[in-house]
């Protein structure tokens, strides 16, 4: 096991997702929090027809320039653009790169304290958004 996810939060206007990483023979190694800003709660992915093109909100393709008429707008899915694998992903490739680069021993990561004046209110309200669609991740591992 590499790493196992302690916790998932809102803070300071982003996700904040806990994680132990570990060394190679199950020894904590170091603890990191990943932060994913709260807009990503907000953001959704445009959709796409079965033949891969890109829909408007009236469910017809975007023209071949790419760009929409007046009045339209993208047509968009129920599901964020954050998604698990993105934050597995994250994670994953924080732990390989500390490994080649020697990362110390018990290092153990702090949450910084953003303004509340430098927060936007969609991070705010996104944040509590994300925190509930990841709330079942801790205890995850890979």
């Amino acid at each position: 096991m590499d790493f196992k996810i302690l916790d998932t939060f809102a803070h300071d206007g982003h996700l904040v997702v806990v994680v132990e990483h570990y060394n190679a023979d199950g020894a904590h190694w170091f603890t990191e929090n990943y932060l994913f800003p709260g807009r990503e709660g907000h953001r959704r992915c445009i959709k796409k027809n079965l033949r891969g093109k890109y829909l408007m909100d009236d469910n017809k393709e975007v023209p071949a320039d790419g760009l929409l008429p007046p009045g339209r707008g993208w047509a968009r899915e129920t599901t964020f653009n954050l998604a698990e694998r993105h934050i597995l992903h994250t994670i994953t490739g924080v732990h390989q790169n500390r490994l080649v680069s020697g990362w110390p021993q018990g290092y153990v990561d702090r949450l910084p304290n953003v303004p509340s004046h430098k927060m936007q209110a969609q991070d705010r309200s996104g944040a509590d958004i994300l925190a509930q669609k990841f709330r079942d991740m801790p205890g995850r591992q890979a």
